[in-house]
């Protein structure tokens, strides 16, 4: 059995507010919307889901904001950083280093927390 993660879902609050947020920071396109549900591609392909926690959730689900990070590779960290300044006007955390590149960190809307990192060239895959 083989197992690929496709979609990574985040319940919201203002589910035109989160929308507007990942089109325009991080180029993503959406691929399908609802009333309560949009599907957004990034340019990896990567599917990010984004529900609107006040539609009501599965029982046992939790809808609380900001309980994870979701891992952004960009190809530079210094346009990232700059762009990302540009259009949400601050970020958690300045540009640092780490053991196999550089990151800064960001939130969205809902407080789920971004990390974008370059890799050092040894650590690329590509």
């Amino acid at each position: 059995m083989s197992y690929a993660v496709r979609l990574i879902m985040l319940y919201v609050r203002d589910l035109a507010a989160s929308q507007q947020f990942y089109t325009t920071t991080l180029h993503a396109s959406v691929a399908f919307s609802t009333d309560d549900f949009v599907a957004l591609t990034l340019s990896d392909g990567l599917t990010i889901g984004l529900f609107d926690a006040a539609r009501g959730l599965p029982p046992e689900v939790s809808a609380t904001s900001g309980g994870f990070e979701i891992d952004i590779e960009v190809e530079d960290i210094e346009a990232a950083y700059k762009e990302w300044q540009e259009k949400q006007g601050a970020t958690l955390t300045e540009i640092f280093d780490i053991p196999i590149g550089r990151q800064f960190y960001g939130k969205d809307p809902d407080g789920h927390c971004l990390a974008f990192y370059q890799l050092h060239a040894p650590h690329r895959n590509t």
